[in-house]
């Protein structure tokens, strides 16, 4: 049975979105990590997923998954060590690289966000942006100056564009029927110190 990303990453005692950093040589491991991952690698034979065609192999498609940093929001630089965003980043990636692609890890500040992507507008064929800080004129920019881009974990109703948000009203449901169910009458509540648009839905 071949090694999947996930087996790499339990063989190296790492996460899954290190072991992405490592193969995608993306900045966010130490050298020490990348370097036991990539032995790991090379002990197990490991290769990530392509797909063939006649006469060898076919070019790959990238699709750039853009993380924008904003150091008083929820994303910081720091993302890979969080289980939502390490999650996202390691299924992404093996999902991608199942299809014959690649997964082009990008990320940018917000406070230099307009010229960054322009710096990436002509080199970006398709995009995710992880989007969960950015504002509407700051979607609006991006939805104009790259091709081909889905918004994650954000939504802006005047905004023509793709959005994959959360389900916050039904996420709330859920939460609050299993904390009834169990009896609890001690509840906390713990909030985010900034405003985002998908925990207004």
């Amino acid at each position: 049975m071949a090694l999947k990303m996930s087996d790499i990453a339990k063989m190296a005692k790492v996460s899954r979105s290190a072991v992405s950093l490592a193969l995608n040589n993306k900045p966010g491991i130490s050298d020490e990590t990348r370097k036991k991952i990539f032995k790991v690698i090379e002990e197990s034979g490991y290769t990530p997923l392509r797909k063939r065609k006649k006469g060898g192999l076919r070019r790959q498609a990238v699709l750039d998954l853009i993380m924008v940093s904003d150091k008083k929001g929820i994303l910081n630089r720091n993302y890979a060590s969080l289980p939502f965003f390490d999650t996202l980043v390691a299924d992404l990636t093996q999902n991608v690289s199942g299809f014959g692609g690649k997964l082009q890890i990008t990320t940018i500040s917000s406070e230099n966000l307009k010229e960054e992507i322009l710096e990436l507008k002509a080199s970006v064929k398709a995009a995710i942006v992880l989007a969960t800080d950015l504002d509407e004129k700051q979607v609006t920019f991006i939805n104009e100056n790259l091709k081909h881009v889905v918004f994650l974990d954000t939504y802006y109703e005047n905004i023509d564009a793709d959005f994959v948000s959360i389900n916050n009203k039904q996420g709330a449901y859920l939460a609050g029927k299993y904390i009834a169910e169990k009896g609890y009458t001690d509840i906390g509540y713990v909030a985010s110190n900034k405003i985002i648009s998908n925990f207004l839905y």
